[in-house]
């Protein structure tokens, strides 16, 4: 009976939410390195670069953190501060660890002005790609079916 109940709960869990994705064309650049060896180093990196969700909303996205290379592994720890093409803003920080110059990592909503105050503490999955200084980013996450019908909205 309470795998049952489960299996319920979680079906109509389930289908009470909908996917949200960003995508964001970045420009990065590293702003200060200190090297340990040529296969380790440290250092802070600034990111800018215009975004769009899966919802129509548009804006740019601009970022600033650190960064580590280590035994060929990237770490990063970054927050974003978005504008969208409503003035709506929201704050965000990117986490992950992962090979060099390709990652998955997790994405944390912290705030949101305007519509986007309703995804505060959202954790979403992010995946990220890297050539020649340009990369391209895109998230993806569950979201109650109230929440998108609530970034939908224009606001006034």
């Amino acid at each position: 009976m309470y795998k049952l109940f489960f299996l319920v709960f979680f079906f109509l869990s389930y289908s009470l939410a909908d996917e949200f994705s960003l995508e964001w064309y970045v420009k990065g650049k590293n702003t200060n390195q200190l090297e340990f060896d040529k296969e380790n180093f440290y250092g802070t990196t600034n990111a800018t670069g215009p975004w769009e969700d899966s919802l129509g909303n548009f804006g740019s996205l601009n970022c600033t953190g650190i960064f580590a290379s280590i035994d060929n592994k990237d770490l990063i720890n970054v927050n974003c501060i978005g504008i969208d093409n409503d003035k709506s803003r929201f704050s965000v920080n990117m986490k992950r660890i992962s090979e060099a110059n390709i990652g998955l990592g997790k994405v944390e909503y912290l705030k949101g002005i305007g519509k986007y105050k309703h995804l505060k503490g959202l954790i979403c999955n992010y995946a990220v790609n890297y050539s020649n200084g340009y990369g391209f980013y895109k998230q993806k996450c569950k979201v109650d079916k109230k929440i998108i019908n609530l970034l939908k909205q224009k606001e006034n």
